[in-house]
């Protein structure tokens, strides 16, 4: 066992219209203006020695200087892992907060649970409790993006990595309010329809209701097939109704309250059944083996290995939006997939964006090469014959401070475009 110093963190993204607002702007996909109020998210953390921390998130609340309690959430939230959310928010609940100062917010959680890199399982110590911390932020009654963070990396202490390791979880919180105008990207948005027009729908979010609007190039999954909201004569109440549920992917546009779509999939169980996430640690010839990283609806439990086979009506994809074609050429050690359904010959293999972490070893123009420490949280000793080290070609300059011997991380895909991995370097981040 070894001791190391942790950084992570996790937020929860609130969008404050407040009592007495004009409420949203933009109107509704289902023919109505979303109710105004106060929309709640989670998203990005950053990285940290752990492969895991989960929490059930048994309250968020925040107090008003009047003396008022509001609670953020609709329920409980389980489950929790607090280091896997990256970059994206995932819309929790749309509620009403009065506008005005608020001093303090508290959190409470149960059921904590820690896994290192390489597996092993973390005491937790508290395993549940609750913290209250003073606040000194306004909610205009115009619009707010508060931003509610979950400090990972100021909340671990007495951290021991390895089998039987435990570590010290007292939660330290930040919040801070943004102006209107940003656009936090969403994933694994999950909600029941409310209503629908030709290009736009409404959902129930908590207490509330959410407009969603699909850009002009979305993808809207739907009885087993996919269509383009380019195509001719596209309308998407041939596709979804009132009462079924979606998943979305887009970006939340703060100013007007809505979500702009860029992937649209309707929980039908025609669109290849349960899913599973993970990444890549064992290839055969039209066989895949995954270490789970997400069972999402399969039941599979995360951190264990699955083999899946695919074979010639397999669809493969990148996860981008709209998914840009793909084959089992792209399939490398190491990279994050998405497989559907989970239980049997896949249909669908998505190639998820990649995150890598290690150490610049070499740079030239808009390569670098890296020594792998992990992917996806996973150390790359659990990735037999991953081979170190890996050419990242990005795909714009690389930042100054990525000169070897810098400890960096950074998003993309194995195999694609020619080369070992093609990086975005707008995600390139010093570690």
């Amino acid at each position: 066992m070894h001791t190391k110093t942790l950084s992570g963190g996790l937020a929860l993204l609130v969008i404050a219209l407040g009592l007495g607002s004009a409420g949203c702007s933009g109107s509704s996909g289902g023919g109505g203006a979303a109710s105004p109020g106060t929309t709640v998210a989670l998203t990005d953390a950053p990285s940290s020695d752990l492969s895991a921390l989960r929490v059930d998130i048994t309250a968020l609340e925040i107090r008003a200087a009047s003396g008022a309690t509001h609670s953020l959430l609709p329920g409980p939230l389980l489950g929790q892992d607090l280091l896997r959310l990256r970059r994206v928010s995932k819309l929790l609940n749309q509620l009403v907060l009065p506008a005005g100062r608020y001093d303090q917010i508290t959190f409470t959680y149960q059921n904590a649970v820690a896994y290192d890199r390489l597996g092993n399982a973390l005491t937790v110590s508290p395993p549940a409790g609750a913290v209250s911390q003073a606040l000194a932020l306004s909610l205009p009654a115009g619009g707010a993006y508060l931003e509610v963070d979950v400090r990972v990396d100021d909340s671990l202490s007495n951290v021991v990595l390895g089998a039987g390791g435990s570590l010290r979880f007292d939660p330290v919180l930040k919040a801070e309010v943004d102006p209107p105008g940003a656009t936090p990207e969403v994933e694994d948005f999950s909600a029941v329809v409310r209503s629908v027009s030709a290009r736009g729908l409404e959902v129930a979010l908590g207490g509330g209701r959410l407009a969603v609007e699909l850009e002009a190039n979305a993808l809207v999954v739907s009885g087993g097939q996919s269509q383009s909201a380019a195509a001719a004569g596209f309308d998407l109440r041939a596709l979804v109704a009132a009462g079924q549920r979606v998943e979305v992917r887009g970006r939340y546009d703060v100013s007007v309250g809505i979500v702009r779509a860029r992937e649209l999939t309707v929980e039908d169980g025609q669109n290849f059944g349960p899913r599973v996430r993970g990444v890549v640690v064992g290839l055969a010839p039209d066989q895949v083996t995954l270490r789970v990283t997400d069972g999402k609806e399969s039941g599979l439990t995360v951190g264990s290995q699955q083999t899946f086979s695919y074979g010639a009506n397999t669809n493969f994809a990148f996860d981008d939006a709209p998914p840009a074609p793909a084959s089992s050429a792209n399939l490398a050690l190491g990279a994050e997939l998405q497989l559907a359904p989970a239980n049997a010959v896949v249909r669908e293999v998505r190639f998820r964006d990649t995150r890598l972490e290690g150490t610049v070893t070499a740079r030239s123009g808009n390569q670098l090469t890296i020594d792998v420490q992990s992917v996806e949280r996973v150390d790359v000793a659990l990735v037999p014959g991953f081979a170190n080290p890996v050419v990242v070609t990005l795909d714009g300059s690389a930042p100054s401070f990525a000169q070897p011997g810098a400890r960096v991380s950074l998003d993309g895909h194995f195999l694609r475009g020619g080369a070992d991995f093609l990086g975005q370097a707008a995600t390139l981040e010093l570690e």
